[in-house]
């Protein structure tokens, strides 16, 4: 009984179905779509201080506050490091002035010492005879004192002032021994350089009275207090004379 009845109900749709056409139902569908002005309408407003809205922008907040904090220490360790780096540089470059001004200062006190210790050794150094004159002076101080020194004996003389050279007494040789050959002699034979020719000059040396370490006179100058008793003596002993106040052509 209840299967024929679903069967009943069965064939009476699909007679329906039949005799009703297709496109009965088939009507438009109505116009869904809204304009912009009807969407802002129908939108549903979202209240910015509502809880979960203002959690979300103070989020954002922390997080932009702690970017720009990261950033800010980045900058200033940036800046201290930069700070670091120039100030190393400048006391490095202190360090090397120092290190140069000492150095510089070293070499000059050496320079110094080096000059002090060669003006210490320097001589007093002359030309010798013919070379004899300021000149060669000059020329033998300069060479003779440098480093290395250059310094000809047969031109230079470096030591302790030599001794005067002993005077002569003169004489003119025949024909030309008169009082003005005699003056003339002297005069030549004496200077420096000499000029003593013997075709017209005939000189002996006479040697300065000097003493000795031990107190012994070699011969005694001559002056007005003693030429009497120099010549008493020439008259007794002239040997005696000789020894005591020289040769009496030097008289």
């Amino acid at each position: 009984m209840k299967y024929f009845s679903l069967i009943a109900v069965a064939f009476a749709i699909r007679s329906f179905s039949a005799a009703v056409p297709e496109d009965a139902f088939k009507e438009p569908l109505p116009n869904l779509s809204v304009s912009e002005a009807q969407a802002n309408q129908l939108a549903v407003p979202v209240d910015a201080s509502s809880p979960t809205r203002r959690l979300g922008s103070e989020q954002v907040q922390a997080k932009q506050v702690q970017a720009k904090q990261i950033q800010a220490k980045q900058i200033q360790a940036k800046q201290v490091q930069a700070k670091q780096i120039q100030a190393k540089q400048v006391q490095a470059k202190q360090v090397q002035a120092k290190q140069v001004q000492a150095k510089q200062v070293q070499a000059k006190q050496v320079q110094a010492q080096q000059i002090q210790a060669r003006q210490v050794q320097a001589q007093q150094c002359t030309g010798v005879a013919p070379w004899n004159t300021s000149d060669w002076d000059t020329w033998c101080e300069t060479n003779c004192n440098q480093n290395p020194s250059y310094c000809p004996s047969s031109h230079c003389y470096c030591g302790p002032p030599e001794p005067p050279p002993t005077p002569l007494s003169c004489q003119g040789v025949a024909p030309w021994d008169t009082p003005e050959q005699v003056i003339a002699c002297e005069a030549t034979c004496n200077s420096n350089p000499s000029y003593c020719p013997s075709s017209h000059c005939d000189c002996i040396a006479c040697p300065q009275c000097i003493n000795t370490n031990g107190g012994i006179v070699n011969c005694e100058a001559l002056n007005d207090k003693n030429i009497h008793t120099a010549v008493d003596l020439w008259v007794q002993n002239p040997t005696n004379a000789t020894a005591t106040f020289g040769d009496i052509s030097c008289w």
